[in-house]
């Protein structure tokens, strides 16, 4: 008998969650009752008040340990954990065919760990990296848990997990690829293409190869603005006239300047013969072997060489190039010259020192050049670098504003519902106190006369099994999200009001979604509750607690009704075994059998109101619903 009393004192202790006063995280692992409970390091658990001063409770799953000190080294009060996950509950972990628990963690940041803990307390597994794992169920047992960072711990009955579902797999039309379609549609013109341009490449080369004539020994082109200068390299004007008279008239000397002018443009390019077939590279008759000359040396400078003329709109650099071939020009003209007998060592001094300072400049002008591609290609890279930059900074901004965006949708903003959301708040957590005096008041029976707590355990199981499925702690914090901040996450709430503009419909449908998934139900049992211990001597038959249970749920009775009424939800009371009389056109009869704890009630008078089923309420949304009663 003591077995079960100790069962259902902890099975009830447990059953209000969500009238928790707050969290605590413990540091290091701890054991209670001869190590059959166990609690982890970093493992956030909910507590509510105890009766006695600086005490608590705390809740483990089904398991209550009562009258903890509210400080101690092994745990610490935390504010606002994560409880976001407990409404992912039935996503986190699922049941998969064969018998297979996933764990799926996807949507849990990495740099939080995530733990399976199975009945025995034993570790199944830890996900640090990866984000989903399977176990086999049986080693989970009956009760198991997740441990997750920074995150109140969730708790699952291995019967009770929700099946996973298969995602459906895309269909794939076909094997060939979309790249390979059109390849086989155009590979023959494209060949054809290639093929054509070679040949065109190639015929070019050829025209160009055949249309250029190799220079003879004896020829050289001409390109230059002074025939005077060009032909002091091969015997002067008149000599290169006798070779070209197609080309250089015979009276040159007495031409005029406009005339001469156009010839020499005439002349551009073209190959002018510079010497016979007897003459030698200076363009004179070989002389004979007793002259002063015996035989002329022959150097670099003895062949006549083309001189090339770089474009108008060549760099600078270019241009000193063109002037120190032209000083390398005439500074062969003037050794030829000096060979020939004729002293021009001053002229050719003159001629080398201008050689000198031309291949000076540029040198210079290489150098500043080579600088400048330097600087350029510093330049470019400063230039990909803050490009680089600017992309960063324009993804940071698209993600903040993507971030801002799925916060809008997320958040909506209902300043209006600010001080009727205070209202009800007052009043959930007034309901909350008084569900925890009523199991205070049940352990206090239960310590110092077991057998006098059975009746009491019977009300508290039946209220917690008809409140199990209301989401009193999630609406708790919407109200409270409200009252504070004027906002709220709520999706249900986002999804009613997209459709509504005017603040007063928004109030009426926050009203109707309170009154239907909290306030009516849950009012109507805590106050059911609350009644039935207000009488429990006539139960159970000793007054012992009688004075006691009835001063103190008497005025919470009247507490409730009033408070009730502010948020606008009228609650339509009777009062347990009076005359159904005095409340005719509020009840209504039920007409079945009373519950087993109500059955053991005897002496009542016929027509007293044995049983309260349901109390009726009344809202402003024109609900309108009466007292259901068994009478006996």
């Amino acid at each position: 008998m003591n077995k079960f009393f100790t069962t259902l004192l902890l099975f009830v202790s447990s059953s209000n969650l969500q009238a928790q006063d707050g969290y605590i995280k413990y540091h290091t692992d701890s054991e209670y009752r001869g190590k059959a409970v166990k609690v982890y390091k970093g493992e956030i658990l909910p507590y509510f008040n105890s009766t006695k001063a600086s005490k608590i409770n705390v809740l483990i799953g089904n398991d209550t340990i009562t009258d903890l000190a509210l400080q101690s080294k092994n745990y610490e009060i935390v504010q606002s954990p994560n409880t976001s996950y407990q409404s992912q509950k039935g996503t986190l972990v699922q049941l998969k065919k064969g018998g297979l628990v996933l764990v799926n963690a996807t949507v849990i940041p990495r740099t939080d760990t995530v733990t399976l803990i199975a009945e025995n307390g034993k570790q199944l597994t830890q996900l640090i990296d990866k984000r989903e794992a399977q176990i086999n169920q049986p080693d989970c047992g009956k009760i198991f848990r997740l441990i997750i960072t920074n995150a109140p711990s969730i708790f699952y009955a291995s019967d009770k997990l929700t099946p996973f579902v298969e995602p459906e797999q895309p269909e794939q039309v076909g094997t060939k690829t979309t790249e390979e379609v059109p390849k086989a549609g155009w590979a023959w013109w494209y060949y054809a293409l290639i093929i054509l341009v070679a040949g065109g490449i190639g015929f070019g080369f050829w025209k160009i190869i055949k249309g250029r004539k190799k220079i003879k020994p004896n020829e050289a082109v001409f390109n230059s603005s002074s025939l005077k200068d060009f032909a002091s390299q091969y015997g002067g004007v008149k000599k290169l006239g006798e070779l070209n008279p197609n080309l250089i008239p015979p009276n040159w000397d007495k031409l005029q300047n406009t005339e001469k002018q156009q010839i020499i443009n005439n002349l551009q390019g073209k190959r002018l013969i510079v010497r016979g077939d007897n003459e030698t590279s200076f363009g004179f008759q070989e002389t004979n072997k007793d002259s002063s000359f015996e035989q002329p040396i022959t150097r670099d400078w003895d062949s006549p060489k083309e001189t090339f003329v770089q474009p108008s709109n060549f760099s600078s650099n270019d241009n000193i190039s063109q002037q120190l071939r032209q000083v390398e020009n005439s500074i062969l003209s003037a050794i030829r010259l000096s060979g020939s007998g004729n002293n021009n060592s001053n002229e050719l001094n003159k001629l080398r020192n201008e050689k000198t300072e031309l291949e000076s400049k540029l040198k210079t002008v290489e150098n500043e050049k080579k600088n400048s591609e330097l600087k350029q290609m510093q330049l470019q890279t400063d230039k990909s670098t803050l490009e680089n930059n600017l992309q960063n900074a324009n993804d940071e901004k698209n993600k903040i504003q993507n971030e801002i965006k799925e916060l809008k949708e997320k958040v909506i903003a209902v300043e209006f519902l600010k001080g009727y959301s205070e209202t009800v708040f007052s009043y959930l957590k007034y309901c909350q106190q008084v569900s925890n005096e009523v199991i205070n008041f049940f352990n206090k029976i239960y310590q110092q006369n077991p057998n006098q707590a059975i009746t009491a355990g019977h009300f508290l199981m039946k209220f917690q099994n008809s409140v199990n499925s209301i989401l009193i702690g999630d609406w708790l914090r919407t109200v409270q999200d409200i009252k504070d901040s004027g906002a709220t996450t709520n999706r249900q709430l986002t999804r009613s009001f997209v459709l509504i503009q005017n603040d007063n419909d928004k109030l009426k449908e926050f009203q109707r979604l309170l009154f239907s998934d909290v306030l009516t139900q849950y009012s109507s049992n805590l106050l059911i509750l609350v009644e039935a211990f207000k009488n429990l001597s006539r139960f159970q038959g000793s007054t012992e607690f009688a004075n006691e249970a009835q001063n103190t749920f008497g005025k919470h009775v009247t507490e409730i009704v009033n408070k009730a009424k502010s948020t606008g939800l009228e609650l339509k009371y009777v009062s347990l075994f009076e005359s159904w009389e005095k409340h005719i056109g509020q009840v209504e009869d039920y007409g079945g059998e009373r519950s087993l704890a109500y059955k053991e009630i005897t002496g009542l008078e016929k027509g007293a109101i044995a049983e309260i089923v349901s109390f009726g309420v009344k809202t402003p949304l024109g609900e309108d619903t009466k007292t259901i009663i068994i009478l006996a």
